[in-house]
């Protein structure tokens, strides 16, 4: 399965965007979020993909509840 950690060091195995496909239903325990096909297995490579920090920032919504905006605000403040 794909982690957060696969997500933030881009070795989750997705594309980028320039390579973008329709998006596919994928479960994070809880949490359902549309993602494009994966090009390897996680954790095999590094490729960087935009499409990793896009599901981070949906996974934040869904966690906390907020948009997207307001939990960068929140967190930018916090430096």
């Amino acid at each position: 399965p794909i982690t957060i950690r696969h997500l933030l060091s881009h070795t989750a195995g997705l594309p980028d965007v320039r390579y973008y496909t329709p998006p596919k239903s994928f479960n994070i325990p809880g949490i359902k979020i549309p993602i494009p096909m994966q090009i390897y297995p996680p954790g095999v490579h590094y490729r960087y993909s935009n499409h990793g920090f896009i599901l981070l920032g949906r996974i934040l919504e869904q966690v906390t509840g907020k948009r997207h905006d307001e939990n960068i605000r929140n967190l930018s403040a916090n430096f």
